[in-house]
């Protein structure tokens, strides 16, 4: 049976500082309302983080760190689809600014354009029995940085593709649009949408290279194609390999 997700936002949280967003979120769920949707947002995320605990960085106030606290209820075992919908809501709005003819979905859900960083992603979701219930949407999304640390790899913001500023609080509010837009018909366009998300995939139809995590083996390999998991296929020549985003790291 298929269940209308509302994902309108009952409330907006500014914080002048956190640690985390997403964890001011978590701690939300267990003092809030039942069914209360927020948004988290803040100028100084002091330990942001990303996949797999990578640092996220932003100057105070020159970035968007948000988190958004939905409560949903769809199968487990389609809960990548949470992850193919917020990458099309971002890839959505990025495009209204900027030439989507440069834009990438970086597989899981890191969003690119041309080979550098515009924003990542992180989910976490609440499981009870076989349905996920609620689902905390963290974006780091680069707006108005001018300068990034040298070690990271391969940053880029809004500002530096365009050379303009944006308000952040502007970006919020027309993100949440974005991102109520794709959910509210989450239950019902996950076969269209895995498909516009694999089109979307950074370094799809081209060989890239990868390592794997656990040897730190440098190997050649093209996307095949995405499991319903959202584990990734790659063509590494003489066979098909199946990896999750823990296992491996796209190097180009």
């Amino acid at each position: 049976m298929e269940h209308e997700i509302s994902l309108k936002v009952d409330q907006f949280i500014y914080l002048e500082k956190t640690a985390s967003t997403n964890q001011y979120a978590q701690e939300l769920l267990s003092k809030s309302l039942p069914h209360r949707n927020y948004c988290v947002y803040t100028d100084n995320q002091t330990v942001g983080r990303g996949q797999i605990d990578r640092y996220w960085f932003s100057d105070v106030g020159k970035n968007l760190t948000v988190s958004y606290l939905f409560h949903i209820k769809i199968d487990v075992k389609n809960q990548f689809d949470i992850s193919i919908a917020l990458s099309l809501a971002l890839y959505d709005f990025c495009s209204e600014i900027l030439d989507a003819q440069h834009l990438y979905i970086k597989w899981p859900n890191d969003i690119y354009y041309n080979d550098q960083k515009l924003a990542g992603l992180l989910i976490q979701n609440s499981i009870r029995g076989d349905k996920v219930i609620n689902t905390i949407l963290g974006i780091g999304l680069n707006v108005n940085q001018d300068l990034f640390p040298k070690d990271i790899p391969n940053p880029i913001s809004l500002r530096q593709i365009t050379g303009q500023s944006f308000d952040v609080l502007d970006i919020i509010f027309s993100l949440e649009k974005a991102v109520g837009r794709r959910f509210a018909l989450l239950n019902k366009n996950s076969e269209a949408w895995r498909k516009e998300y694999f089109t979307k995939l950074y370094t799809k139809g081209r060989k890239a290279r990868f390592k794997r995590t656990d040897t730190n083996v440098v190997f050649e390999g093209e996307i095949h194609s995405i499991t319903r998991e959202g584990k990734l296929v790659l063509d590494t020549g003489n066979q098909k390999e199946v990896f999750n985003f823990r296992e491996i790291q796209m190097l180009s």
